[in-house]
């Protein structure tokens, strides 16, 4: 038994030496070629450029690195480098070797060599050639032909004119440096060593082309490398037992890693080809606990720990540190509340950070919740309830509808709002709906129940709010000076509670279940809530416009229901569902629909479904994924569609009597538009529309429900400035001049006017045009191109005459003349793109104005 145990014990010792051999071996293998020893001065260098397919060796296994480099070699390793291979028809004016006619090509593309400089292909390529090389690899040719300075090298003199801004670039750069005499030596002859190690240090300051990574060692085995990147994530690595591994001392083994060290790695899908160790200050402890804010602008980190306690760390001043377990972005990426273990070097700095877990950052839309503009934290209540924190860019472009120029401030707890997140950092803010959603606590100033409106005085500042229909009739009750508090939706007040009672008339839900005999009906509201409630014995019910009784009421049907002292005195049921078609049955058995809050269900057709459409669709095959559809239900089978359709229209006549709008689409059919029983009228600008307010030649968006007209949309022309065009999406971006952006599809039936042409393609266009864009009864959008003119003004743009008398110029050239134009009641005024107002605007003042119809849509101080 003796001796069994004793050879138990010499395996496990053989195991672990051979282990080590292992490990140790890692090293040895360093160098693949037979010419390049571990102790040659440039084999990391070699090992890592051959590791990424930048040079290789020669078939007798060497790498010959004493041999000369020609320039034609120099501009191929340069391409490879850089991780281009794409192809040119760029005329080469040298003569090169046909195989490498291409890479040539592409190389006076990117401005590695100039069509107008000497290159020769078979010869030697100099120091000072391979040095202005570099530098126009990594993108700083600009910064070498401004600098003029001397070099301090003691052959400065014999450095080419041409070549001295380059050398000071690339030796402030790290890229090149002298001979132990202080030489540079310029026309040497580069060797495929000095190349190699000229590239490797370059390789450093290209963009990341995928092959290249750095991070900071997690764990080592065997077999497996497992890193946190400095992009921000943690990922593992297959390691090979040849694995060429240095530091700055030459190679090294694989046991040599420890936690945390800062590597940078040549890699190959999940294969780890080189691995290089990188200088770094060593970690002298290890702290975790939860971010509970982050002062990046003061560079401070303030986690609360084990126990509670609030800890503050500093982070170093230039934020070089990686960050993984956030999903990219590094520090901005960062949240309050995440759980995170960070590293402190010997003076307490932090070196990097690891995200252990946290809360999912997926919400970009939503109500704020919370805004700290000193700190730069926006946080978001998601529809689900969830609140996600993001941090502000120092600049953020907030866009509000209506008003020209919004700053953060202008955005209130409630907003309803959209971000947009680059790298994790809030660059704009849409506001979609003012007090989309905010429960607000307050007291009444004043109360117009007629109108409808409720003035509050909340946190010391009076708010007015409309309130909605269903709570209007209550307002009675309400006097000055109450206490309330209410739920605001959309900017509008949805629910009101004053010292307790809660006022409610009108209430909207689905039936989740009915006690006939008890006369109680419980309903499911849209914020998923359950409320039940006793219907009175002389309750009015109404079902899908007829009279009917309570035992009719069925679960699952929508129903609103008229509360008095919180009985039901009055149900309306319709059996109906709207939503989005998401996807048909193709033999018309089922379709599956979307509803306004995401939902999905599916629903069963009737075998005679009746399909009403405005646009003649009358069959099932006719509808198509994405309509917008209302569903007429028998329990859970559709007996009847309605599909949405909208249509532009230009107006022809206006009937105030009839309250009619009579228009005309593309083909001369006339469309009665009467704006009652239940149709909405909208009109830019106008609080509650009249048909008196329409005008004739107005373009509207007329919406259909079936046959029946719900919405009609007066089209208001918008005027900006083209941003950018793209030929490929057939795109055009505009800045508008309230402030927003945007931009459109040149979808078919789209047009450009220019003067008196009409182009059907957006390639007439340029940035910086100013056009006028509005939805034509092509389906499309009618791009006019403005006119400009520049002058002198002939007298002071009086504030209120400016737009009822215009603007009077002297135009350039002609200063005997005047001409006054007539000037948009919003005109945009600016100097250098900063907003001025009318009084800006005096006599003898130089301007640049942009013209449509003799209307003035944009004043240019100069």
């Amino acid at each position: 038994m003796q001796k069994r145990h004793e050879a138990r014990r010499f395996l496990v010792a053989f195991s672990l030496f051979l282990i080590i051999i292992f490990f140790n071996n890692q090293a040895l293998a360093a160098s693949s070629f037979l010419d390049v020893t571990n102790n040659h001065w440039a084999v990391r260098y070699i090992s890592k450029i051959s590791a990424m397919g930048i040079a290789g060796g020669y078939t007798d296994g060497t790498f010959r690195p004493d041999q000369s480099v020609t320039e034609v070699e120099a501009v191929l390793m340069a391409l490879r480098c850089m991780g281009d291979s794409a192809t040119s028809t760029t005329t080469v004016p040298f003569n090169v070797p046909e195989w490498a006619r291409q890479d040539v090509a592409r190389a006076l593309d990117l401005g590695l060599v100039k069509s107008y400089e000497d290159f020769y292909p078979e010869a030697a390529a100099t120091r000072a050639w391979v040095t202005r090389l570099l530098v126009r690899m990594i993108g700083k040719e600009e910064e070498a032909l401004n600098n003029n300075a001397t070099t301090a090298f003691k052959d400065s003199y014999s450095i080419p004119s041409w070549a001295s801004g380059y050398v000071q670039v690339a030796q402030a750069n790290k890229l090149v440096s002298g001979y132990p005499d202080n030489t540079f030596r310029p026309d040497a002859a580069v060797t495929r060593a000095e190349m190699a190690a000229l590239l490797g240090r370059a390789l450093d300051m290209l963009p990341d082309s995928g092959r290249l990574t750095q991070g900071r060692v997690l764990e080592v085995t065997l077999d497996r490398l497992t890193v946190s990147t400095a992009a921000g994530g943690t990922r593992t690595f297959r390691v090979s037992y040849d694995l060429p591994a240095y530091d700055e001392n030459g190679p090294i083994s694989l046991l040599a890693l420890e936690r945390l060290d800062k590597v940078s790695l040549v890699i190959d899908g999940d294969r780890i080809k080189y691995l290089e160790k990188l200088a770094a200050e060593p970690a002298t402890a290890v702290v975790k606990g939860s971010i509970r804010k982050i002062y990046q602008e003061m560079g401070v980190l303030v986690l609360e720990v084990t126990g509670g306690e609030y800890r503050t760390f500093y982070l170093p001043a230039d934020g070089d540190i990686p960050v993984s377990g956030a999903g990219g972005g590094g520090l901005a990426a960062l949240q309050p509340g995440d759980e995170v273990e960070i590293i402190l070097d010997a003076a307490n700095y932090v070196t990097s950070i690891s995200v252990i877990s946290r809360q999912q950052r997926n919400i970009n839309e939503g109500i704020v919740y919370d805004l700290d503009v000193d700190n730069y934290l926006i946080t978001l209540q998601g529809d689900s309830g969830s609140l996600v924190s993001y941090r502000l860019a120092d600049e953020v472009n907030v866009i509000i509808e209506g008003q020209r120029f919004s700053t953060i401030k202008d955005i209130k707890r409630g907003d309803r709002v959209r971000l947009a997140v680059e790298n994790f950092v809030v660059t704009a803010i849409e506001v979609l709906e003012a007090y989309s959603l905010l429960d607000i606590t307050g007291t009444v100033i004043t109360v117009a129940p007629a109108n409808g409106v409720l003035t509050l005085e909340v946190d010391g500042q009076p708010r007015a709010f409309w309130v909605a229909d269903d709570v209007r009739g209550i307002l009675e009750n309400v006097a000055d000076g109450d206490q309330v508090q209410a739920r605001v939706e959309k900017g509008i007040i949805t629910l009101l509670e004053i010292k307790g009672y809660l006022v409610q008339d009108r209430l909207t839900g689905t039936v989740v279940g009915i006690d006939t005999g008890n006369r109680v009906l419980t309903l499911l509201d849209a914020k998923k809530n359950l409320r039940a409630y006793k219907v009175k014995d002389n309750a009015r019910i109404v079902i899908d416009g007829e009279g009917g009784t309570l035992s009719a009421v069925k679960k699952d049907m929508q129903v609103t229901v008229q509360l008095i002292d919180q009985e039901i005195i009055y149900i309306e049921v319709d059996n109906s569902v709207s939503g989005t078609v998401v996807f048909l049955d193709d033999t018309g058995l089922y379709l599956i629909l979307q509803d306004e809050a995401g939902q999905r269900k599916t629903y069963v057709l009737a075998k005679n479904v009746d399909i009403e459409s405005r646009d003649g669709r009358d069959e099932v095959d006719e509808i198509k994924r994405g309509d917008f559809v209302k569903l007429t239900l028998d329990g859970a089978t559709v007996t009847g569609i309605k599909l949405q359709a909208a249509f532009i229209l230009r107006v022809e006549d206006i009937r105030e009597s009839w309250d009619r709008i009579d228009a005309e689409d593309e083909d001369g059919i006339t469309y009665r538009l009467y704006i009652r029983d239940g149709a909405e009228l909208v009109v830019p600008g106008v609080d509650y529309p009249e048909v008196e307010d329409v005008r004739e030649g107005d373009m509207v968006r007329a919406t259909y429900m079936g046959e029946d007209l719900v919405k009609v949309e007066v089209l208001q022309p918008r005027q900006g400035e083209v941003t950018a065009l793209n030929a490929n999406t057939r795109t055009v971006s505009l800045k508008y001049f309230s402030g927003t952006a945007a931009t459109i599809d040149f979808r078919p039936g789209s047009e450009v006017i220019a003067g008196s042409k009409k182009y059907d393609t957006p390639a007439v266009l340029t940035a910086g045009d100013r056009v006028q864009v509005v939805e034509n009864l092509n389906g499309g959008y009618t791009f006019k191109v403005m006119q400009q003119a520049t002058g002198t003004l002939a007298a002071d743009a009086d504030v209120y005459l400016l737009y009822e008398d215009g603007l009077t110029l002297q135009p350039t050239g002609t200063p005997w003349l005047q001409k006054t134009y007539d000037v948009a009641g919003d005109v945009y005024i600016h100097k250098a793109g900063s907003p001025v107002t009318t009084s800006n605007l005096k006599k003898g003042q130089q301007v640049r104005i942009y013209l449509l119809d003799d209307m003035v849509y944009e004043i240019e101080m100069l």
